[in-house]
């Protein structure tokens, strides 16, 4: 019911309620609300995705160079120390799609600095866009990072970067 709802959480049309966000929440709380009902609590989706984002700052802000400890305190100060963790643990479903595209954004960085897989970035950026379409914009980062080094293929790699994204924004809107 549109009721129980915030204000500017859905629209309202023709008698159906929509959400704002992408799928990707929902397809990801499938399989656990048909094992445990419509009852299952998805802040523990969240506060698991909250995990993940903490050893997913942890690796990458060692993979970029930082001491074990400094690594530590920066997820530390990431996860705990920003509004993250607070979206982590209120159970509104607007705060659990920000919750999982930060955990997209963060292992698309690690990829990136890690092995450069640009399929494997492009999936990344793609599942962040499903969460919230403005995580999409993050692909002009990897763009500018492709131009920017003399790759042997910068071809290759847009291809490879740019197919998983340009599929998903399609799917999302034909979702739309």
């Amino acid at each position: 019911s549109p009721t129980n709802l915030p204000h500017g959480d859905f629209a309202d049309w023709k008698g159906h309620q929509y959400v704002f966000y992408g799928p990707t929440p929902a397809i990801i709380l499938m399989p656990f609300v048909y094992l445990f009902g419509v009852d299952f609590p998805q802040y523990l989706i969240s506060v698991f995705s909250l995990i993940l984002t903490f050893m997913g700052v942890i690796l990458l802000v060692r993979k970029i160079g930082f001491k074990n400890v400094d690594a530590l305190w920066m997820s530390m100060f990431f996860v705990f120390g920003t509004v993250l963790y607070f979206n982590g643990l209120v159970n509104i479903s607007a705060y659990l799609v920000q919750v999982l595209g930060s955990v997209f954004v963060i292992f698309s960085f690690y990829e990136y600095f890690s092995k450069k897989r640009w399929f494997v970035t492009g999936v990344l950026i793609a599942l962040a866009g499903l969460t919230r379409i403005n995580l999409f914009g993050m692909v002009l980062f990897y763009i500018l990072e492709i131009i920017r080094h003399n790759l042997e293929s910068k071809t290759r790699a847009f291809i490879l970067l740019l197919i998983p994204v340009l599929i998903m924004m399609f799917i999302l809107g034909v979702y739309n």
